[in-house]
């Protein structure tokens, strides 16, 4: 395409982009403008603020029926999460606030993609995903894998080993945490996984925090009942003072 023919472009289409999500014609410019996006991506140098407006402000958030459009501009404005250029700032409280929709929405494939992109941003961009942002992580992660699908699951302990690498857990969040791996730690297709993980955290700063936490959890009345987390919190101590002896 010639010079500034994106712009070009969507000073034609903005208003059909903007309407109403039950018009069809509005689905097919978000389609069309996806492609234009993952085809000319080299070329939008300040046009991706724009598109970033777009996903951001255009129409309801909160509808269901545009919610696959949106994270898939998203994941194409981003290449995945990787790429945050002109909107670096506001890309983290934009998956915070997304992800009610997404857990409530029931589609699988908008949820792997959102994932996806979660991983790939707290990689290459995690100096820019503040710490609100990263205990709404936490927490929508706990939910997925409370009754998500196995490779949800696997994309979420990805998130969490991502935070641990390349961000850091918020004290705030620290608690919510160390319960979700106890949990999933049960789980024998991520059991290896949710250890590497717990292992890694207790290398951290926050290492005896984290142990704490699992003392906590043992020492709660208000959690005997959870069989899961109490058997879990059971394992990672066990291990933890077999790993102590041992070194």
């Amino acid at each position: 395409m010639q010079g500034h023919a994106v712009e070009l472009l969507w000073v034609k289409v903005q208003d059909l982009a903007k309407g109403c999500e039950a018009n069809e014609a509005r689905r097919e410019c978000w389609n069309f403008l996806e492609a234009v996006i993952r085809g000319q991506f080299d070329q939008l140098d300040i046009m991706r603020a724009e598109f970033f407006r777009l996903i951001k402000c255009g129409g309801r958030i909160e509808c269901a029926e545009s919610l696959p459009q949106r994270i898939q501009m998203l994941d194409a404005l981003t290449q995945g999460g990787e790429k945050i250029l002109h909107f670096e700032d506001e890309i983290g409280p934009l998956t915070q606030r997304l992800w009610p929709f997404v857990l409530t929405a029931g589609n699988q494939d908008v949820l792997a993609t959102f994932l996806h992109i979660n991983i790939n941003l707290l990689k290459y961009n995690s100096s820019y995903v503040d710490t609100e942002v990263l205990v709404s992580f936490i927490v929508a992660f706990s939910n997925i894998c409370s009754n998500g699908r196995p490779e949800d699951v696997k994309l979420c302990l990805n998130c969490l080993d991502a935070i641990i690498c390349y961000n850091h857990i918020p004290k705030e969040g620290l608690f919510a945490f160390v319960c979700l791996i106890s949990r999933v730690v049960n789980q024998e297709q991520h059991c290896t996984e949710a250890w590497k993980i717990a292992k890694h955290l207790m290398g951290t700063h926050l290492g005896h925090s984290a142990l704490y936490c699992l003392c906590q959890i043992l020492q709660t009345p208000d959690f005997k009942k959870d069989v899961a987390l109490i058997r879990g919190a059971v394992f990672f101590v066990g291990k933890l003072n077999i790993s102590f002896i041992s070194t």
